[in-house]
């Protein structure tokens, strides 16, 4: 049985659920795809930049069958232009996120196949003559892939080779929070978000994500010492995290810290209510060792009492969800 048709399988598995986006929602996605993902200059052959741009909008649509659909349209992209460094990155992404979400049914195959098509990507933007516009769009891809195989010195690295190779761009700061958070270093992350943001006000979806996950770890080591002035901090948590899933209704990791920073205000009712739409969107029970396994798999957090206090933050929900 082939790849494909393996995955295709699996997305069987996990049929959309009843709130997925409306066609008005879906037709914004092209409109306010971040710069991080378009970028310019567009690849040399229009087949290749058209298949590119209606892969960004089916990427950003979170769910198993626009993965896989994005990802053929990136393959095909790079079958029109295989010096499209851009589309290689994204392929690489499509494994990725189906590794993240659990969309497949070999995980290790998948990220494997993301650190291939991320390398291949990096080698080709490294051969593009200067300013090599590529580079930074995949540097983000690889070093995301890094920072999920648990190599975060490595994935610090490369989120800082690509700012000094644009700094004028918001892919490397979007990378560089992130690491920052799995650090467990939340102000240093959000110093980057901002930046990130301030250059590419279209990628909010992303970044309030980011600007969510860094209050909601800030909240959990203020939490330590002083419950009270945690407090405000998981509320600006909630508040960055609904923002992105305002845009993205079906990013899962956004809802997943919403839940967290819920539960951990105290809100255990609306907690439960959006770890309901979590299961509806095909996230594993709490309580299954599966999903222990993905959480552990899918958080590198470097200080493994940030990943087990989240964990049983979602545990608390979903009980919750399960006697309302």
């Amino acid at each position: 049985m082939s790849e494909q048709q393996d995955y295709a399988k699996e997305v069987r598995a996990h049929p959309q659920p009843a709130e997925e986006v409306t066609r008005r929602t879906v037709l914004g996605y092209a409109a306010s795809a971040p710069a991080v993902l378009l970028g310019q200059p567009a690849p040399s052959q229009d087949d290749a930049w058209d298949c590119y741009r209606k892969g960004v909008e089916r990427y950003l649509r979170f769910t198993p069958q626009d993965n896989l659909e994005a990802r053929r349209l990136f393959e095909q992209a790079t079958q029109a232009d295989p010096q499209c460094a851009r589309a290689y990155g994204l392929r690489a992404a499509t494994y990725r996120q189906a590794w993240t979400f659990g969309w497949t049914p070999d995980p290790a195959r998948a990220l494997a196949e993301a650190a291939r098509w991320a390398q291949h990507a990096v080698a080709l933007a490294r051969r593009e003559p200067p300013p090599q516009p590529s580079l930074p769009h995949v540097l983000e891809q690889w070093g995301f892939v890094c920072l999920y195989q648990g190599h975060h010195t490595e994935a610090q690295v490369v989120s800082e080779e690509a700012i000094r190779c644009a700094p004028h761009l918001a892919n490397g700061h979007g990378l560089a929070a992130l690491v920052q958070i799995y650090r467990g270093q939340p102000d240093t992350a959000l110093r980057h978000t901002a930046e990130a943001l301030r250059l590419d006000p279209r990628g909010s979806h992303f970044y309030d994500y980011h600007r969510g996950q860094a209050y909601t770890v800030w909240g959990l080591l203020t939490e330590e010492a002083d419950l009270t002035a945690a407090q405000p901090l998981y509320q600006l948590a909630a508040k960055h995290l609904r923002a992105s899933l305002h845009t993205s209704p079906n990013f899962r990791s956004a809802r997943t810290y919403l839940v967290a920073a819920l539960q951990a205000l105290g809100q255990q009712e609306e907690a439960g209510a959006e770890t309901t739409i979590l299961r509806a969107q095909g996230r594993p029970p709490a309580a299954d060792p599966q999903f222990q396994a993905l959480i552990e798999r899918t958080h590198p957090y470097e200080d493994s009492v940030i990943t087990r206090r989240l964990l049983a933050l979602w545990q608390a929900a979903e009980h919750r969800a399960a006697v309302s």
